[in-house]
């Protein structure tokens, strides 16, 4: 704040005898005057100072939100390739020497049929003369292995799935059952897909439309893949309100090329790193020679004692884009527009360089590493409601970290703490909406549901919920236990000590993670938090988070989830701080009020597996 002052001229009036005279009193404005001249230049020292400290931690922020945007880049780049190369090369392995080299091989030998079509023109037909080739065989003879050759040749063509892809539709023009005639074989894969506003279940059924399998349930243009246990006659889809589906068989010979040709384009990228450096002994602008290409991601690295500032250049050292400015780091750099060179401007005496990413040295790295590939092979089950029931972003994970397949053991609409409704499950203990072979409780905390519906063979059990405890207004609670309680009667059966308070969210929580532990000891359990960007309506971005009828918040069962899994010791991924999904943006990821659509699996499956591989290794 500055003061404002105006000086005064004072005169004696009416008489020059007063002790307080105007020399005197002129002589103390003066005196102030200055010290008002000295005050106004410690501000103006004050205001420079501010504004230089305010650009430099700007300078400071930007660097850093280019460092961690180069991280994230980075993670997500390898993460997504090590998972894409290593199905691709799994699937080229195991599909292509038994599909196509031993098929040709036991079926067609050596161009056999070139030489029957050949031996057969010059015989059967022949033009001129005959020559004979191999007086032992018959026109009729040879005919007839015209026509094994021929059905030989039709028959590998329906192997590989050349003939074409067997597929067919249904439409819905209200919710209820379609039923549709499509022969389901078991062992092989089929594609299912459906365009609603709603949910639509899909299972396979006998000819009296009973249950045989249950395949899932879709919305939104979403597919899935669904590998058959069992022959079936009919497809059922159960429509919730109108809509279409298909069904179709996988082509396992496109699948090949297409895997083939996304390897090629992989491996043609991965040319090595090229890389070029420069030093500088003092402060000045050093440009090397450098071909930078539009579209391509470039790291680089700068020991210095000062900031270096970097930027792409033309032939006559004008800048083309700035990169960035370092100092004793690196960073990753895509390159919009091409360049020839490169520029470097030293503010002290330094070093620099700059290098391709090499994509394929970055996989190879990382798949080497044990955290990458401890999953390499394994089966694991997804414990949950609806998002581990409805939506495939499972998948996602599997890709990442190998995985050769999941189970999905969600129920949708279940609370982890208590209540009295139960649903149907098949013989593999799953979810299903047709004839159910046994009921448990929807609890997630609910004993008869743990050991009725999860392997504990497996070697990981992937837990989340709670969305459905905050939009049920259910109290948080506490951890006190009850060695009486026996609201849980099976686990009071199976293990008579009591139980927390299940009634109660904290409670619910112990509960649950203590039956985990009890029923597969052996399993890995991982916990994660509820998904962010609850709202109250679908489509729209929020700024203000959701409270329910109890004054709780969505992240007030976050933190009770963390607190609980710190207090027995279970891993957890937090999803709810960690995965990129919040109420400012969930117009962007979620699909209505609570559950992801396909861009928001993706960023769900991304946290999942990055908290898998990097934080909860199993001793091997």
């Amino acid at each position: 704040m500055k003061v404002d002052f105006r000086r005064l001229t004072w005169e004696n009036y009416p008489s020059e005898e007063t002790p307080i005279n105007a020399e005197n009193l002129n002589r103390l404005e003066e005196g102030v005057a200055g010290l008002y001249s000295d005050m106004a230049g410690i501000e103006e020292g004050i205001d420079s100072f501010k504004d230089e400290t305010s650009a430099q931690v700007s300078a400071m922020q930007t660097r850093l939100t280019a460092m961690e945007g180069g991280i994230d880049s980075f993670e997500e780049l390898t993460l997504g390739q090590v998972g894409s190369m290593q199905t691709r090369v799994t699937s080229m392995e195991n599909g292509l020497p038994t599909m196509v080299g031993e098929q040709i091989d036991n079926k067609f030998g050596d161009d056999i049929g070139d030489n029957v079509t050949t031996w057969l023109t010059e015989h059967v037909t022949p033009s001129g003369s005959a020559v004979v080739i191999d007086d032992t065989l018959t026109i009729e003879g040879a005919a007839a292995d015209a026509k094994k050759t021929g059905d030989e040749i039709t028959s590998l063509k329906e192997d590989l799935g050349i003939l074409g892809i067997s597929s067919a539709s249904i439409s819905a023009s209200a919710s209820g059952n379609q039923y549709l005639t499509y022969a389901i074989e078991a062992g092989k894969k089929y594609t299912f897909k459906v365009e609603s506003s709603a949910n639509c279940s899909i299972a396979t059924v006998n000819a009296s439309n009973q249950t045989i399998e249950s395949v899932g349930i879709l919305m939104n243009g979403n597919s899935l893949v669904f590998t058959a246990t069992q022959d079936a006659p009919k497809v059922l889809f159960y429509f919730r309100a109108s809509g279409t589906g298909s069904v179709t068989s996988e082509n396992a010979i496109d699948a090949i090329e297409g895997q083939i040709a996304e390897l090629n384009d992989d491996l043609i990228k991965a040319v090595g790193h090229i890389s070029a450096s420069v030093t500088a002994s003092g402060s000045g602008n050093n440009y090397v020679t450098y071909a930078i290409k539009a579209g391509e991601t470039y790291q680089f690295t700068v020991s210095s004692t000062a900031n270096c500032s970097l930027a792409t250049v033309s032939e006559s050292n004008q800048t083309i884009e700035s990169v960035g400015v370092l100092m004793n780091g690196s960073l990753q750099f895509t390159a919009t527009q091409d360049a020839p060179k490169v520029l470097f401007y030293f503010r002290a005496s330094g070093t620099g360089t700059v290098s391709t990413i090499n994509e394929l040295d970055g996989i190879i790295e990382l798949a080497n590493t044990k955290y990458a590939k401890q999953w390499m092979g394994e089966t694991w089950a997804n414990y949950g409601d609806s998002i581990s029931w409805l939506y495939d972003w499972h998948s996602y994970v599997n890709n990442l970290l190998g995985f050769a397949g999941f189970i999905r053991n969600g129920k949708p609409g279940a609370p982890i703490s208590w209540s009295n409704a139960t649903f149907g499950i098949d013989a593999n203990g799953i979810y299903t909406t047709g004839t159910p072979v046994k009921t448990v409780h929807e609890s997630m905390c609910s004993y008869d549901r743990i050991s009725e519906t999860l392997d504990n063979t497996l070697p990981l059990i992937f837990v989340m919920g709670g969305t459905n405890d905050f939009l049920s207004n259910v109290p948080l609670g506490d951890l006190t236990f009850n060695s009486t309680d026996t609201t849980d009667g099976v686990w009071h059966t199976a293990n008579a000590v009591g139980d927390y308070n299940i009634s109660t969210f904290k409670g619910a929580m112990a509960s649950m993670l203590m039956k985990l532990q009890y029923y597969a000891p052996n399993a890995l359990i991982v916990f994660g938090t509820l998904l962010n960007g609850i709202g109250a309506t679908s489509g729209e971005n929020q700024y203000t988070e959701q409270i329910n009828a109890v004054s709780l918040k969505p992240s007030d069962y976050a933190k009770a989830e963390k607190e609980v899994c710190e207090v027995f010791g279970v891993p957890y991924v937090d999803v709810f701080a960690n995965c990129g999904i919040n109420i400012t943006n969930r117009a962007t990821y979620i699909s209505d009020t609570v559950h992801p659509n396909t861009a928001g699996m993706k960023l769900l499956a991304r946290c999942v597996a990055k908290g898998l591989m990097t934080e909860f290794l199993r001793l091997t």
